[in-house]
C-alpha cells in the first residue's frame, strides 16, 4: 500500500528511492530525485544539523529531526523527519512537512 507520507529510503549519501508524495513535495519527478545526493536538497543553514542526524541513525534506533529541503521552485518547505537505519544499511525517512507553505529564502 502507497505511503500518504512523504518517504525516502536514502543508502548513504543518495535518495535511492522515494514515494509520489515525496515528489509532490518537492515539485520534482522521481528521476530528478532518486540517485542524486540528498544533500543537494537540503537548505545550507541545515546541512550540518542533517548530516548529524544521518550519522547518528546508524546507531541508534530512531532519529527525529528538522530541516529545510528545496522545493523545484526554489522554496524551501520545513519538514520534521522520522528515520532509522535498516540491517542493510539503508535508512528509511518520512518527512512530515511542519508548514502549510514553503519557507521563502531570503
Amino acid at each position: 500500500m502507497p505511503s500518504p507520507m512523504p518517504m525516502a529510503l536514502v543508502n548513504g549519501d543518495y535518495y535511492i528511492m522515494v514515494n509520489n508524495s515525496f515528489c509532490a513535495l518537492l515539485g520534482y519527478d522521481r528521476a530528478a530525485i532518486e540517485n542524486i545526493p540528498w544533500r543537494l536538497f537540503v537548505h545550507p543553514d541545515d546541512l550540518v544539523r542533517s548530516e548529524q542526524a544521518s550519522e547518528s541513525m546508524l546507531s541508534g534506533p530512531l532519529s527525529r529531526f528538522k530541516n529545510r529541503l528545496k522545493t523545484k521552485s526554489g522554496d524551501f518547505v520545513a519538514v520534521e523527519w522520522w528515520a532509522t537505519a535498516r540491517q542493510d544499511g539503508v535508512s528509511v525517512a518520512f518527512a512530515n512537512p511542519v508548514e502549510s507553505r514553503p519557507v521563502h529564502d531570503g
